[in-house]
C-alpha cells in the first residue's frame, strides 16, 4: 500500500497567505496598527526569541521565503525578473505576477542579483537579530528598523568562520549588496493583502565603526572601537511587526553539503527553504527540473539526463532532514516525467521524526 502523506496542520507558519487576506478587516487593521504602536513604544518586537536548541531555529519574513530572491552563485547577469500569469482574487481577471531583483525597473541598468552567499548572510543576520531580542528603532511609526550591533569581530567570524582580511572586505561587501540591490514584487500577497507592486532593499543600511584595531585580529586595543549596526529595511520590520513570519532551522539548512566534497550544496540550499514554504500549503510538491533551474537561475542543461545529475546531489543532501520547525521530514526525490523530456522533483512533508 502506498505510504499515506499527513495533513499538513496550519500552524506551520506562524503567518500565512490566508492570514494576509483577512486583514482587510477595519477592526483587525485597528487592533493591528495599536499592537504595532506599542511594539515601537517598547524598543523590540513582542516576539520571543528562540531557547537555545539543536536546530537553531530562526525566523523570517513570509513574502520574501515564497518568492525565491536569492540565486545560484553561478548567476552571470546582472538582474533577473521572473513572472507568471495568475487571477486576481476580486476580479478574476488575468494579471502578471513578477519577481525582479537588480533592477528598479525595465530601464534602469542592472545592479546586481542576490546569490546563495547572500541568502547565507541573511539568515545569520535574522539569527543574531533573535538573539539579541528583536530591538527596532524609529522615530515615526511608518519608518521602523530591525537592527542590532556586533564587534566587526565576532559578525565576520560568525559569517565566515575567519578573522582575515580578506573576509573582512568580503563581508562588507555582501552586507552593502543586501543594503543597495533593489526588489520589485508586483500583484503579490504581502502581510497587508494583495499589493499591486513594492519595491524595497532587505536591509537600509549597515554602520561600520572602527577605531585603534589591531590590523590583523582587527580587534579593537583598550583604547579602541569595533562595532557594527546592521538595520534592517523597512519591509522586512514590518514583516516581523506583523507577525508575517515562518521558522527555518538553522542547523540542517548549514549541513546541507555535497557528499564527496563536502562544500555546501548551493542547490540544495536554495531549495531548502523553498520547499518548506510550498509544502506549507500542500501536502506533495512536484516540478520539473528545467523551469526549477530556470526559477535558480542554474545552467539549464539540454539533455535530461544531465538535469537529473545536476540535482541528484541535492536530493541526496536534503532527504531525511527536519523541516517546518522540527515537525515533519523533508522526503525529496526525482521520478521520470510522464512525457519522459525530462525529470520531476517530487517532494512531501511526512512522518514525525526526531530532529538531528
Amino acid at each position: 500500500m502506498p505510504k499515506e502523506t499527513p495533513q499538513l496542520p496550519l500552524d506551520f507558519f506562524e503567518a500565512s497567505a490566508e492570514r494576509a487576506l483577512e486583514l482587510v478587516d477595519a477592526q483587525k487593521q485597528a487592533a493591528l496598527a495599536k499592537e504595532r504602536m506599542e511594539q515601537v513604544a517598547a524598543g523590540r518586537c513582542n516576539i520571543r526569541p528562540f531557547p537555545p536548541l539543536a536546530t537553531q531555529p530562526f525566523r523570517s519574513e513570509l513574502t520574501i521565503e515564497q518568492n525565491s530572491l536569492f540565486v545560484s552563485n553561478g548567476f552571470r547577469d546582472d538582474f533577473f525578473s521572473r513572472e507568471w500569469m495568475v487571477k486576481h482574487p476580486s476580479s478574476g481577471e488575468p494579471v502578471t505576477r513578477r519577481v525582479s531583483v537588480g533592477k528598479v525597473n525595465e530601464t534602469d541598468r542592472g545592479r546586481g542579483v542576490l546569490t546563495q552567499t547572500h541568502q547565507d548572510v541573511f539568515y545569520q543576520l535574522l539569527q543574531l537579530w533573535d538573539k539579541q531580542g528583536y530591538p527596532v528603532i524609529g522615530e515615526r511609526q511608518d519608518e521602523v528598523y530591525g537592527y542590532f550591533t556586533i564587534s566587526a569581530y565576532k559578525l565576520v567570524t560568525t559569517l565566515r568562520n575567519s578573522d582575515n582580511a580578506r573576509e573582512y572586505r568580503r563581508v562588507q561587501i555582501l552586507l552593502q549588496d543586501l543594503a543597495s540591490i533593489p526588489i520589485v514584487l508586483e500583484n503579490t500577497y504581502t502581510w497587508q493583502g494583495l499589493v499591486d507592486r513594492e519595491q524595497f532593499t532587505l536591509l537600509s543600511s549597515v554602520r561600520w565603526n572602527e577605531k585603534a584595531v589591531d590590523k590583523t585580529t582587527r580587534r579593537p586595543t583598550t583604547e579602541g572601537v569595533s562595532a557594527v549596526t546592521i538595520l534592517f529595511s523597512i519591509r522586512v520590520t514590518e514583516g516581523f511587526l506583523n507577525k508575517h513570519i515562518k521558522t527555518l532551522l538553522a542547523t540542517p539548512y548549514k549541513s546541507l553539503r555535497e557528499a564527496r566534497s563536502k562544500q555546501p550544496s548551493e542547490i540544495a540550499r536554495l531549495l531548502y527553504p523553498f520547499l518548506d514554504a510550498q509544502l506549507a500549503t500542500k501536502p506533495e510538491y512536484h516540478s520539473r527540473l528545467a523551469p526549477l533551474a530556470e526559477r535558480f537561475g542554474l545552467r539549464v542543461f539540454p539533455y535530461k539526463s544531465q538535469r537529473r545529475d545536476q540535482f541528484t546531489p541535492a536530493m541526496n543532501a536534503l532527504n531525511g532532514h527536519p523541516i517546518h520547525g522540527g515537525k515533519f521530514v523533508l522526503e525529496a526525490r526525482l521520478d521520470k516525467a510522464a512525457d519522459d523530456k525530462d525529470y520531476v522533483l517530487v517532494a512531501n512533508a511526512v512522518g514525525r521524526k526526531a530532529c538531528r
